[in-house]
C-alpha cells in the first residue's frame, strides 16, 4: 500500500496562528450570515496586514480570491457540532407489523382471499397487504 502524500493547506503555518484566536468568536457566531462576517471584517483583515508587510512594492492583494480561500479554509476546518441534517426515521406502525410478523400477515391475507395459504409468489398479495396488517 502506497502512503498518500498529505495536501498542502491554503495558508502558512504562520498564517493560520494569526487565524486561529478568532475560532471561538466564530464557531460562537449564531447564524451563517454572522461567521461569514466574523471572517470578512476581522479574520480577513488581519491576514491582508501581513501579506501586504510581505508584498514587492507594486503589487496587489485580489481581496475578493482571498475572502473565498479563508471562508473555504474556515468551513473546512473549524467545524459546528450540529449536523447538516435533522431528519429523523419515522417508522410507521404498518411497517413494524410487517417486517417482525410476515407470517400472520400472509395468514390474514390468505382468509381475506379465501386461500389456505398465501406467500409473496401468491398472485395480488399485496393489494391485501394493508388491510391484513389492519386486522
Amino acid at each position: 500500500m502506497a502512503s498518500s502524500i498529505p495536501r498542502k493547506s491554503i495558508f502558512t503555518a504562520e498564517e493560520r496562528a494569526l487565524i486561529r484566536p478568532f475560532q471561538a468568536t466564530y464557531l460562537a457566531a449564531k447564524s451563517s450570515a454572522a461567521r461569514k462576517d466574523i471572517a470578512i471584517t476581522t479574520i480577513l483583515p488581519s491576514l491582508i496586514g501581513k501579506w501586504e508587510a510581505e508584498l514587492p512594492p507594486g503589487e496587489v492583494i485580489d481581496t475578493d480570491q482571498a475572502s473565498k480561500n479563508i471562508l473555504m479554509w474556515i468551513r473546512n476546518n473549524w467545524r459546528l457540532g450540529d449536523s447538516a441534517s435533522k431528519a429523523k426515521l419515522r417508522v410507521k406502525r404498518t411497517d413494524i407489523i410487517w417486517m417482525l410478523h410476515q407470517d400472520r400477515v400472509f395468514q390474514e391475507i390468505a382468509k381475506l382471499k379465501n386461500l389456505t395459504e398465501a406467500t409473496s409468489a401468491t398472485p395480488g398479495w399485496f393489494q391485501f397487504r394493508m388491510k391484513a396488517i389492519g386486522q
